[in-house]
């Protein structure tokens, strides 16, 4: 019988590792437990030989990054542990395994070096040779480096999108740089003849079912009987038994076979009916004694392409899911049990999706059996992210790519290998030589599996670009450049869309539009959207952490803690009177909304195969995540799982703020195939206080994958203020959706009669003044007028510095002696000095949280509150330093915080897109709302109205007299004073 031997017993539940009274098909000793640790920042215990003894006694737990117990430390780190290996193992094949151990690792056994492995993802073995000392205590040592991210240790840093190397370790380096032996480890024992592995690979087309064999054969070359026994997961009945003879040559030898799988009579795998095989291998040596037994899980599947859809086991199929970055609290690397790796997949499956693309940071083999067993489709990639060109590189893309596909190929749930991410951010390559290593890569791969789509490049292929990190393109689908597959038992590369498409929030419904607009004459997978900034709960992100935790310093615990301690301070400062957490609230139901709607025209778009939205959860300093980092769902999570009903119903507004009640909207209902719609929808149009001003109700009676219920103009008169639109489609068969969308009725503004000072690089905005019934006077250097207000609009500063010099003077001038011009778009700090006295400073931005306070500017405009698609029309993420505006004295009326989306330090930013700047007896009004098209904006209209009454309330009289001198000429000391 095979023995299992744990030096500590059953850890039960944790992650990789066995339940108790579990066997294994080969001897084995458990590395669990606690190892004897040692942090080495100088890297001295090499030449202090450490491999003999480690000097301090720190004990941790392999199985989890040393981060748990050592938050931040990168570098070195030394394991010692002692076990005992029995006698029984003398004679065998006998080797310590590691399941991931992050980066480099080296590993001596009683002093004696056993190798050096390197590669922080995947499993590798190290042969245990003569240095065992059989049936007593032997010391295990092993030296793990996990390269820092600011600098080398033996030319190793780990690297990332704004300082990236050569080293394939994924995102560590941009979120956690987890580091150590974790995953878990052990001894294992095996006979001389042994497998090394089974791939079992169907094909459907063919009607085959493909298996490839790898022996290794540590004795002299022997005969063997070689049986393969199949039967269906859960069952003990054996469906078909196959028995040969083999010549084992010395070493490691493949073979091959085939059987039609038409006479095997097996069940194809799904996400509906994820049925699993085991087929069960035993290969015995004639005339020796023992005999080696492996058993693989499979499960009988193709996805392919057909006429721009994928296809799945023949049938079209389209992928709906999440970016899953792999990120976990505590442990950074890992669920911590089995049950919320099952409660995390679970909420996924629960709610119609069925696709997860696991990203850079390949899923450990026991969360893969979760996928095949819970019928997910998994896309997965190697760690190969924004990698640096090295003469090493390419080597340590190829290992990668070989260990992963080596190590997964049997999983049922995957159904493609993606190799590369955004290959246009690689570093050092030419496109052709992007292009050449992409395509070497997925070559590799096809070596391996035959039986999968092989995807060379998600984001599109990068013969468009190679600019490295500056060129962070937010919408690949636009370079009409495809990427690269190899499908399925086929040799020819052929092209398929797989793009990354992200917006800008607030996103209205013109931006989502575009999705249901995006075409391709090839396949159109859309593997990134989403991405909105929607911070979590932080109050009860951070209730979740231990006291251990907290006094630790847990990476993940800091993080949080530091983004909320930062948002909190800023927030106290910005004039919000509603509490930061109403404003989060706010936030996410706006970009709930927002990603409902995106969503549903990626849905009408039928020619998109497939879309995965960025991202699952929460990643480092990514708060983008559908749910928090402890997987409990955002409002996103929600919306979207109310977007991929089948069917599912969607409202569109192009505008949410409308003059005089005039509403215009659509309304649809999406499904993944063709779908009977023969019911009733109902809309309906109530005011705030819930009174119905509007309905409407029709039959609908269509087959399609979609079907429009209404695009038209709503005719009814509406009271000033918030409107909710309603639209319910019921059937016979009990089947209900609904959708709902808020929107403002504006007063149309009264028509403007005073004059107002214009220079604008635009022709529409002095039109839409004169339209308003304003007298547009233009402004130069000799313009000397100041009772009324200045709208100043550039695209681009002067290309003429002395005219610059000119323009800018006149204007300081006649702000300092109490006028009030309104910039639109201004670039400020380039304005310092020659317009206003202080720097301002642009404000860098991620993805935004955007606010209004409450002010006359946005008087008939929802504001006090966070921005939502209401600003969508003119909403900007061009921001200046809050900092600096109130330093010098300014008032901040609309802003937005942003996180640090490169996670260190943990800040968030804070910058505003309109505020008042006092200059001497005047002001400045700075405005970077999209307000030059105001033609075709009722948002923009009524704030343009807004802020030209405003600006006029500011205006004082006095000091006309100093004006008259040239614009070149400064104001007097006294000009001031006496005015």
């Amino acid at each position: 019988m095979e023995e299992v031997l744990s030096l500590n017993g059953c850890l039960e539940g944790r992650p990789g590792e066995p339940t108790c009274g579990v066997k294994r098909e080969s001897w084995t000793v458990l590395l669990d437990g606690e190892w004897i640790f040692c942090m080495d920042p100088e890297d001295n215990g090499k030449s202090q030989a450490w491999h003999r003894g480690l000097p301090e006694k720190a004990l941790i737990e392999a199985g989890r990054p040393w981060e748990y117990w050592f938050p931040g430390y990168d570098g070195v780190g030394w394991y010692e542990k002692d076990v005992i290996i029995p006698q029984s193992w003398k004679g065998r094949e006998n080797v310590v395994r590691f399941e991931a151990v992050t980066y480099r690792c080296e590993v001596w056994l009683n002093g004696r070096s056993l190798g050096v492995h390197e590669g922080g993802f995947m499993p590798f073995e190290m042969p245990l040779g003569e240095a065992v000392a059989w049936g007593g205590s032997n010391r295990l040592t092993v030296r793990v480096i996990n390269p820092p991210i600011d600098r080398e240790v033996e030319e190793l840093r780990s690297g990332a999108p704004l300082n990236q190397s050569n080293l394939p370790t994924g995102k560590l380096g941009w979120y956690y740089n987890f580091g150590g032996i974790w995953q878990p480890a052990a001894l294992k024992s095996r006979p001389l003849v042994a497998f090394d592995r089974v791939h079992v690979f169907p094909d459907l087309s063919r009607n085959r079912l493909h298996l490839r064999v790898r022996m290794n054969n540590a004795s002299d070359p022997v005969e063997a009987s070689v049986t393969f026994r199949l039967r269906e997961r859960g069952s003990r009945k054996v469906l078909v038994t196959f028995e040969e003879q083999v010549e084992l040559e010395a070493g490691k030898m493949e073979f091959s076979r085939e059987w039609p799988l038409d006479e095997l009579g097996l069940r194809l795998w799904s996400p509906e009916t994820p049925v699993l095989y085991i087929l069960e291998a035993v290969v015995k040596p004639f005339g020796a004694s023992g005999s080696d037994r492996i058993r693989e899980t499979f499960g009988v599947r193709e996805l392919t392409v057909r006429e721009g859809r994928f296809v799945l086991n023949g049938k079209p199929v389209i992928l709906k899911g999440f970016l899953h970055q792999g990120m976990y609290p505590r442990t950074l690397a890992l669920p911590e049990s089995r049950r919320e790796a099952i409660r995390e997949l679970r909420l996924l499956k629960d709610e119609g999706f069925n696709f997860l693309r696991i990203h850079l940071k390949p899923a450990p083999a026991w969360y893969l059996d979760l996928t095949d067993r819970m019928g997910l489709l998994v896309m997965h990639e190697p760690p190969i992210g924004w990698i640096a060109n090295s003469p090493k590189t390419r080597e340590r893309c190829i290992s990668e790519v070989h260990a992963l596909l080596t190590r997964d190929a049997n999983h049922a749930s995957i159904i493609a290998w993606c190799i590369l991410n955004e290959s246009f951010h690689l570093l050092g390559f030419t496109p052709p030589e992007i292009s050449r290593l992409s395509f070497d890569l997925i070559r590799t791969a096809q070596a391996i599996d035959p039986s999968r789509i092989i995807i060379n490049a998600s984001g599109g292929d990068a013969t468009y670009s190679a600019a490295g990190p500056d060129t962070m393109l937010h919408d690949t689908s636009q370079i009409h450049q495809a990427a690269g597959a190899l499908l399925p038992w086929q040799d020819e590369v052929q092209p398929i869309s797989d793009v990354h498409v992200y917006c800008q929030f607030p996103s209205g419904a013109a931006k989502a539009q575009t999705y249901g607009e995006m075409s391709s004459k090839h396949p159109l997978f859309v593997s990134e959207y989403g991405a909105p900034e929607i911070p979590p709960d932080f109050e009860s992100v951070l209730a979740r952490y231990t006291e251990r935790d907290v006094q630790t310093g847990l990476e993940d615990w800091k993080l949080h803690h530091d983004f909320w301690t930062s948002l909190r301070a800023s927030y106290e400062l910005s004039g919000l009177r509603i509490p930061v957490q109403e404003f989060l609230r706010q936030i996410n139901e706006a970009r709930a909304e927002e990603m409902r709607s995106i969503t549903h025209c990626l849905r009408l778009n039928e020619q998109v195969a497939g879309y995965c939205f960025c991202q699952l959860a929460d990643a480092s300093g990514e708060l983008f995540g559908a749910t928090d980092v402890w997987r409990q769902p955002k409002p996103v999570y929600r919306a979207l799982a109310e977007a991929v009903q089948d069917p599912a119903l969607g409202l569109l507004l192009p505008h949410r703020v409308v003059e005089d009640g005039n509403l215009r909207f659509s309304c649809s209902m999406a499904s993944d195939s063709d779908f009977v719609y023969d019911g009733r929808v109902v809309f309906r149009v109530t005011d705030s206080q819930g009174r119905e001003v509007w309905s409407d109700s029709r039959d609908v009676r269509a087959v399609g994958r979609s079907v429009s219920l209404f695009d038209g103009v709503v005719d009814a008169p509406m009271a000033y203020g918030l409107h909710t639109l309603t639209a319910e489609y019921t059937d016979g068969s009990g089947l209900s959706r609904n959708d709902r969308k808020d929107f403002h009725v504006t007063e149309k503004p009264s028509p403007m009669v005073a004059p107002v000072g214009m220079r604008s690089d635009c022709e529409s905005l002095p039109a839409f003044f004169e339209k308003q019934g304003a007298c547009v006077e233009m402004y130069g250097n000799n313009y000397r007028l100041k009772d009324y207000p200045l709208f100043l609009h550039f695209d681009a500063l002067p290309s003429n510095r002395n005219f610059y010099v000119e323009l800018f003077g006149q204007l300081r001038k006649i702000v300092e002696l109490g006028g009030c011009a309104v910039l639109l778009g201004a670039e400020m700090h380039a304005l310092y000095r020659c317009l206003t006295p202080t720097h301002i400073r642009p404000q860098a931005v991620m993805r935004t949280c955007g606010y209004t306070v409450e002010h006359p500017v946005f008087e008939g405009l929802p504001c006090g509150r966070a921005i939502d698609a209401a600003y969508a029309e003119i909403y900007t993420e061009k921001l200046d330093s809050a900092e600096d505006i109130l330093a010098a004295g300014g008032e901040i009326l609309a802003g937005a915080f942003s996180m640090n989306m490169w996670t260190r330090p943990a800040d968030y930013f804070w910058g505003a897109s309109l505020y008042r700047l006092p200059i001497g007896r005047g002001n400045l009004i700075v405005c970077h709302f999209n307000l030059h098209d105001a033609q075709e904006s009722p948002v923009a209209t009524r704030l343009l109205h807004n802020l030209t009454r405003y600006a006029r309330s500011l205006i004082k009289p006095g000091g006309e007299e100093y004006l008259m001198s040239r614009c070149i000429d400064p104001l007097p000391a006294s000009a001031l004073q006496s005015a």
